[in-house]
């Protein structure tokens, strides 16, 4: 299914994408059903995620019902209690950012393709991309999860700590925004990319990280800002709607990020390591990305 129907005539090399927004264009107008599907795929790997999702927000409203009904020196009580339920819906999360990871890693090789301007076939670039990278994306989805679980038990226990002890809370929470989750963000990159272990690609997305830290850090703020914007909704149908609509513009936005990751992998790493890969998916005549 394409988005916008394509001229009749052959393209001339002047109207080929010399650009990488040109290509999140052309492939958003041309290959928007792919990534459409995608998203459906998506979705149903995160299934089991959004599953808990929805017991751990049933689990929070019955929470707070009770705490209203309840007297001042019972709330604390309740709190543990709920505090600890919380937890144990997070703590078994993270086999389902696991086993969203696996979905994802046939995913990035699929956006992977689209983004270098070659030919996709949705079923067998999944599956391929599953045999490839399954293990490398297994255990970003397994520190994913232990990071957020971490960061909930903690952040629990910042709103009853005092003193300096609130700032020892809250450090999983803004350890992971400013550290693990881009340096993670790279990696869904250089892992669909290089076929290097996941030691070396970790250390090459930190490398990137530190070489622009603050695209890097406002980027990947702005994408848990949209992912905790289905949280800030008191309706629990909403919650799962803005969850799912998430999901669906994954590929989307994954396709934005690895565009702009190759950028950055043109700058500081292919050059000098993998010269076959810059400029991929360009008109090689002329592969400047002015303004990126």
């Amino acid at each position: 299914m394409k988005f916008f129907p394509t001229p009749e005539s052959d393209l001339t090399i002047a109207q080929l994408p010399h650009t990488r927004r040109e290509i999140f264009a052309d492939i958003c107008g041309l290959y928007g059903g792919s990534l459409f599907r995608t998203g459906l795929i998506l979705l149903a790997f995160a299934l089991p995620l959004l599953f808990l999702g929805f017991l751990a927000d049933q689990n929070e409203l019955a929470y707070l019902s009770f705490a209203r009904e309840a007297a001042d020196g019972e709330r604390a009580a309740i709190y543990q209690e709920y505090q600890l339920t919380d937890s144990l819906f997070s703590f078994s999360g993270i086999i389902g950012y696991m086993i969203f990871a696996a979905g994802l890693s046939g995913a990035a090789r699929v956006i992977r393709q689209h983004s270098w301007e070659e030919p996709v076939n949705l079923k067998i670039d999944l599956l391929k991309g599953i045999r490839q990278n399954v293990k490398s994306y297994l255990l970003m989805g397994f520190l994913t999860g232990c990071w957020i679980f971490l960061s909930r038990y903690c952040f629990a226990g910042a709103l009853y700590a005092q003193g300096s002890r609130v700032l020892v809370n809250l450090l999983p929470l803004l350890g992971g925004l400013i550290i693990l989750l881009p340096v993670l963000g790279f990696s869904l990159v250089t892992n669909a990319v290089y076929s290097n272990p996941f030691g070396q690609n970790l250390r090459m997305s930190l490398l990137l990280y530190l070489k622009r830290p603050l695209s890097s850090l406002g980027i990947g703020i702005l994408m848990v800002l949209l992912l905790l914007l289905a949280n800030a909704v008191p309706s629990i149908p909403i919650r799962m709607l803005l969850r799912i609509m998430n999901i669906f513009a994954a590929p989307f936005l994954l396709l934005a990020w690895f565009l702009w990751c190759s950028s950055q992998l043109d700058r500081f790493i292919n050059p000098k390591y993998y010269p076959e890969l810059v400029g991929k998916g360009l008109v090689k005549e002329n592969t400047e990305e002015s303004g990126e």
